[in-house]
């Protein structure tokens, strides 16, 4: 029985393995949302970490200066005209907690909505 059990959590345990490594990292992109914008309105959902003026600017405002921020873009509709889409742009900071008026504390979580056409 202890074998058996053994056996289950050994399986587990290589399956999430495999898991992990087949995920790709989250890249890191600097101002350009562009291509991560094209890519989302083409599979459906893109993300990357932000560097740069954009990262800097949220990082002040939320006082924390090691903040990652996280962008997360997701096709959330298609339009009447070929190739528009509607994107929601979604930004956090992930692992990094910001005090709330009453007390609790939260990830960041800022968004808008966008619509994307080829030209």
């Amino acid at each position: 029985m202890k074998r058996k059990i053994l056996i289950y959590i050994l399986a587990f345990c290589a399956a999430a393995t495999i898991q992990a490594a087949k995920a790709s990292p989250i890249p890191m992109i600097d101002g350009n949302y562009k291509a991560l914008m094209q890519k989302a309105a083409r599979e459906g959902k893109a993300s990357a970490y932000l560097s740069g003026q954009v990262a800097d600017y949220i990082r002040e405002q939320i006082k924390k200066p090691d903040a990652k921020i996280l962008l997360e873009i997701t096709r959330v509709d298609d339009h009447g005209k070929p190739g528009c889409h509607g994107l929601r742009m979604k930004f956090t900071t992930p692992r990094t907690l910001l005090p709330m008026i009453d007390g609790t504390s939260k990830e960041l979580d800022m968004g808008y909505f966008m619509n994307m056409c080829p030209k």
